[in-house]
């Protein structure tokens, strides 16, 4: 064996060593990478799930603020018809109660009248009956 020879054995044998070592440096970093690769795919697709989940939430958000306006202009113009019936009938209630008194006038004005038509006949019937007696006593018996 020649210098060189043993020489240059001595030098690979560290040159292997680190090359052993590179290599297994690489598949430690291949190993890291395809692990790195596998959690990358997974949150993509966990990305992917939630921006679907978020347009499905807002898409529902905006059905239902235009269900809460709808809503609100119905119970608005509900207050409205309410405040309009309730004037209604306060002036229905007024105008019975007028009626209420005009029937109540009517009715004392009927009775004011009857009493004195009956207060009239009584006293018809009584110049009757004392004109019929001047009469009868008048007349000569026959």
């Amino acid at each position: 064996m020649s210098d060189s020879e043993a020489g240059g054995g001595l030098i690979q044998e560290p040159l292997k060593n680190k090359l052993r070592r590179l290599q297994q440096g690489k598949c430690t970093v291949e190993d890291d990478i395809d692990a790195n690769n596998t959690i990358s795919e997974s949150l993509l697709k966990e990305l992917d799930t939630l921006q679907t989940e978020s347009q499905l939430l807002e898409i529902s958000h905006q059905e239902k603020q235009e269900l809460c306006q709808k809503l609100q202009f119905q119970c608005k113009e509900s207050e409205q018809e309410s405040v309009r019936l309730a004037e209604e009938i306060k002036k229905r209630e007024e105008l019975l109660a007028q009626l209420r008194c005009e029937i109540q006038d009517l009715k004392l004005k009927q009775r004011k009248q009857r009493m004195e038509f009956e207060n009239h006949l009584h006293q018809l019937m009584e110049q009757h009956k004392k004109l019929y007696f001047v009469i009868k006593d008048s007349r000569p018996k026959e």
